[in-house]
């Protein structure tokens, strides 16, 4: 089924991250070797309907680490799609339903404790195997809420590191899941960093804040989707967290309140000067005060932050 995604191989657009990766250009040559011959030693895994190969979704902002992994799932006989970001691969696994989901805990747009999150809370995927594979150590990574992986593989070495992520996935395979649940693989040197530990504590004291906003607020990224959304915005949207994150913002309003709602969003990502808008907004035939106050990162506006101040009327439709 087309999913208007990229899957399987990528060999082309390889980024050059500002963080090093744990694999290099030389590392790929060598895995696509050696994912190749264990490809032709392995049984090829089927999925449950007319022995569908298995499906994997990898979600990681690291272009080497996609390269490198994919060959090594695509050796070993796995349907590979990958994505760049959280919001990107919430909706690929929403479009392709995977068999088993990979996903790094650091990501832009949406972590992978946000990502997990949603995903718990989707029926479609409450029982979908999930790997966490990271650099930050097991510690680390719970200073990310929602990170309830099904199994921990550390990035590292490789080919040890293709080694415990092909044994984690085997593990799903082979075995029931309340057997294999939990494993944590590769792990054993690691030491959190407290400089890590110290950023990472911040950074969950300032989520803590936002999530305490009265009456809601929610995060729209550059590209209309919404990233963030408080336990406030969804009492006053009427739907549950998961349901909003990843949906579009104008998707919210009715139709003919659409191309005002898209303009002013795309004003305040563009403005070079970006100032706060205080509007008047329908949903569903309720209308809402909210304040849009652009997120300026690094002289660069990454998305609003939409603050729902609270209901000041009702539509004349609905009257």
């Amino acid at each position: 089924m087309e999913t208007g995604y990229e899957s399987s191989r990528i060999v082309t657009n390889h980024r050059e991250d500002n963080h090093l990766s744990p694999f290099s250009r030389q590392t790929v040559l060598f895995l696509a070797n050696w994912a190749a011959t264990l490809g032709a030693t392995m049984t090829v895994p089927h999925g449950k309907a007319g022995g569908a190969t298995k499906t994997v979704v990898l979600v990681d902002d690291d272009a080497m680490i996609l390269e490198a992994m994919t060959e090594v799932l695509s050796g070993a006989g796995y349907e590979v799609h990958t994505a760049r970001d959280g919001l990107e691969g919430l909706a690929l696994i929403r479009a392709v339903k995977p068999d088993y989901i990979i996903l790094d805990v650091v990501l832009p747009k949406l972590d992978g404790g946000r990502l997990c999150a949603a995903l718990r809370q989707d029926v479609r995927f409450q029982r979908t195997p999930i790997i966490s594979f990271s650099g930050l150590s097991p510690q680390d990574q719970t200073f990310f809420d929602g990170v309830k992986a099904d199994a921990y593989v550390a990035k590292g070495r490789l080919p040890v590191t293709a080694q415990n992520l092909l044994t984690a996935l085997r593990g799903f395979t082979e075995s029931r899941p309340e057997e294999v649940k939990g494993q944590v693989l590769g792990y054993e040197d690691f030491r959190s960093r407290r400089i890590v530990s110290e950023l990472l504590r911040e950074r969950r004291h300032l989520v803590a804040i936002l999530r305490a906003l009265v009456p809601g607020a929610l995060e729209v990224e550059r590209g209309g989707s919404i990233a963030w959304v408080n336990a406030g915005a969804a009492a006053i949207l009427g739907m549950t967290e998961s349901e909003l994150v990843g949906e579009a913002f104008v998707a919210l309003v009715p139709p003919a309140d659409q191309p005002r709602v898209r303009r002013l969003l795309a004003d305040l990502v563009q403005s070079e000067e970006p100032a706060q808008v205080v509007t008047a907004i329908n949903f569903d035939g309720r209308i809402v005060s909210a304040r849009l106050v652009p997120i300026v990162e690094d002289a660069t506006c990454s998305g609003v932050l939409v603050i729902l101040e609270g209901e000041v009327g009702e539509s004349a439709d609905e009257n």
